[in-house]
């Protein structure tokens, strides 16, 4: 009596070269969308990168260091609201860069 395993999961008859072939185009679509994804979120951090590289500078012009230090302290206490647990979360060391470079 010709029984099939319990743990078979694919017929005998199965085309294993184009499961295979199907395999590597799922692969290659979300690896490319996966790339994409990536490069648009760069672009959008690139972008508020430079606006707020202009908001800064021109809070230096207005108020000068004070100002700057006044922002970076605000900018802390708002990072402390946000979740410092799961992948994403501020870089108090980074903003604390970002403002004292500008002073």
């Amino acid at each position: 009596m010709d029984n099939p395993s319990p743990f078979a999961c694919k017929p005998k008859d199965w085309d294993y070269a184009n499961s295979a072939r199907y395999d590597l185009e799922v692969s290659v679509s979300n690896e490319q969308r996966l790339i994409e994804v990536i490069n648009s979120h760069g672009g959008d951090i690139t972008t508020i990168s430079c606006i707020l590289a202009g908001l800064i500078s021109q809070l230096r012009a207005a108020q000068g260091p004070e100002g700057i230090e006044a922002a970076r302290v605000f900018a802390l206490e708002v990072a402390k609201t946000m979740s410092s647990t799961g992948p994403s979360s501020p870089d108090t060391a980074r903003i604390s860069a970002v403002f004292n470079q500008h002073k």
